[in-house]
């Protein structure tokens, strides 16, 4: 084999095993959480929610989702 071809093969795999690692660690960790907004992968919610008036955001969540919320990483919102 070519070396090029063995570091491309070892990197496509390395890839595909990280990808189906986070897609077991991520669904085992959604179904145990209440519902909310989808977020984005280490970022979150941040850009979910405006620099201004960001209570018209939880209000319509809170409307959305019920009176506790799942956002920004970790955090249940209670309103």
């Amino acid at each position: 084999m070519d070396v090029t071809f063995q570091r491309v093969y070892v990197a496509v795999v390395i890839i595909i095993l990280t990808s189906i690692l986070v897609a077991l660690i991520s669904s085992g960790r959604r179904r145990r959480l209440p519902p909310g907004p989808r977020g984005w992968p280490l970022i979150g919610n941040i850009f979910d929610i405006p620099e201004v008036h960001a209570w018209k955001t939880f209000a319509n969540w809170s409307k959305r989702w019920g009176k506790s919320c799942y956002a920004f990483g970790d955090t249940t919102l209670k309103f």
